[in-house]
């Protein structure tokens, strides 16, 4: 065999490795989906989709946690909102409780049980009210309602205070009514103020979240540019790749029968010289 045949030969063994290894590739690249699969494939790139996959999952959980905030919130609005209704049906109670000339003893007696029922239902709902298993409604106890300090002179004349909440309301439908509606309008009042600085919690919450879902689709977006596969470029790839490789193939099998036709007349050559 000639040297020019053997260093054709050669070559056509490394072109057809060669082939084989960038087929390996491309098929790697179909199968995973991903066009950087170790970091030899595109260092800089693996850098900035490594980054990009860092500040997504970031993301990711910082909008799990204002989902989880907002849910918590809404939790918190619903169960408020019937400590509110019965806020409203207690200020009717201490209303209709004020009209003594139009009540009897026996409807003021009647008032005064709705009113006790109203206060245990509030403090039922702030005692089971829950999210997750962390209570929604602390602090909302009819103790914490309502809380007024009222000033004034005594028997003695004397300047006494006296601090009154809507656990007080019972008895003081009985007892002085003026004092019974604002314990009742301060725990409405109360009440509303807290639900609606919820409602403002839960917009800067959805505002937030509108933000970061745009940069998340944004980064994902970045990410798949640098990282996912073009299907379509890596099929072409792989057919040209795959015709290359035949080629190569071919070349080899041409190179294998060319020399053997030359040692055959070599051969042939030197018999005849011989004879």
């Amino acid at each position: 065999m000639s040297r020019i045949s053997i260093n054709l030969f050669s070559f056509g063994l490394n072109s057809l490795q060669n082939h084989g290894l960038e087929i390996g590739k491309t098929l790697e690249r179909l199968s995973t989906g991903k066009r950087i699969n170790r970091g030899s494939d595109d260092p800089a790139g693996l850098i900035a989709a490594t980054d990009l996959s860092r500040r997504a999952a970031e993301l990711e959980k910082q909008i799990e946690s204002l989902d989880r905030k907002n849910s918590r919130l809404g939790a918190m609005d619903g169960s408020l909102s019937v400590v509110n209704d019965f806020a409203i049906e207690l200020q009717g109670l201490v209303v209709s409780a004020a009209n003594t000339g139009g009540l009897g003893e026996g409807e003021l007696d009647a008032i005064a049980l709705q009113v006790g029922s109203v206060l245990e239902g509030i403090d039922l709902i702030a005692g089971s009210a829950s999210f997750a298993g962390q209570q929604l409604l602390s602090g909302f106890e009819t103790h914490n309602l309502g809380n007024i300090t009222i000033t004034k002179f005594d028997d003695q004349g004397q300047l006494v205070s006296d601090s009154y909440s809507l656990a007080d309301l019972q008895q003081l439908i009985e007892d002085d009514p003026e004092v019974a509606q604002q314990v009742a309008d301060a725990a409405l009042e109360e009440i509303t103020s807290r639900r609606a600085a919820i409602g403002v919690q839960e917009r800067e919450n959805e505002s937030m979240r509108r933000v970061l879902s745009e940069e998340y689709i944004n980064t994902q977006g970045a990410l798949s540019q640098i990282q996912d596969t073009d299907f379509a470029k890596e099929t072409g790839a792989l057919v040209r790749q795959q015709i290359l490789q035949q080629a190569s193939i071919q070349a080899i099998v041409i190179k294998r029968q060319s020399a053997k036709q030359v040692l055959s007349l070599l051969e042939n050559a030197s018999a005849f010289a011989r004879s």
